[in-house]
């Protein structure tokens, strides 16, 4: 009785040990991968990478559901063994848990700054013209974009995101006592950032345009 009492202890405490490994393992791998894939993505720029995180937020979930999964079947294990075999506390439990909800959160801040990225669009003035140019301004999309001040062969920039389709992105501004005006794109839309535009206004032909992804 007592040896058949000793194997079974051993054996609850075994299953509770891995349960609990791999209720650590499902927390903590959507997070490492999620992570790395956007840093990654951040730093390269891959298309590829996108795809295999929007893959990561389908698996993700299934993977933290079975981590609960396990976590709950080593609790119960836990909890059905005699108590001097017992090796981890509800504390232990609750930290475990906490890590694989925690995976939400950030998964949610990711989405959030890679719609955020995707959709901006940067753009660029140069100031060629040998004159500061004052009342720099972009009009499209839903937007207004002002800038300061740009001192001779200096340049500015902002990131914008706009907040509906348009035709054009206009530009202004006046180089000394001139006007400088021009279409900059034809058409712009929220759904397709990702861009730089830079601007190059030039003293003598206005402005030149070169667009860049």
């Amino acid at each position: 009785m007592f040896l058949s009492h000793n194997r079974s202890g051993a054996s609850a405490d075994m299953v509770s040990v891995w349960s609990y490994r791999v209720a650590l393992w499902c927390g903590a791998l959507p997070l490492t991968v999620g992570a790395s894939i956007f840093l990654l993505w951040l730093l390269a720029g891959w298309t590829w990478l996108m795809v295999a995180g929007g893959c990561l937020l389908v698996a993700g979930p299934l993977v933290v559901l079975v981590g609960f999964a396990a976590l709950g079947r080593g609790w119960w294990m836990e909890r059905s063994a005699p108590p001097d075999t017992r090796r981890h506390s509800w504390r232990s439990s609750a930290l475990v848990a906490a890590l694989l909800l925690f995976n939400f959160p950030v998964a949610g801040g990711i989405v959030v700054a890679a719609i955020a990225i995707v959709s901006r669009y940067t753009i660029v003035v140069v100031n060629q013209s040998g004159k500061t140019l004052d009342d720099v301004v972009l009009e499209g999309g839903g937007r207004v974009v002002r800038f300061d001040p740009i001192p001779a062969d200096a340049s500015a920039s902002r990131n914008v995101w706009f907040s509906h389709d348009d035709n054009e992105l206009d530009f202004r501004a006046m180089s000394g006592t001139t006007p400088v005006t021009g279409t900059v794109l034809e058409y712009v839309t929220d759904s397709l950032g990702g861009r730089t535009i830079t601007v190059d206004v030039d003293g003598t032909k206005g402005f030149r345009r070169a667009e860049f992804r």
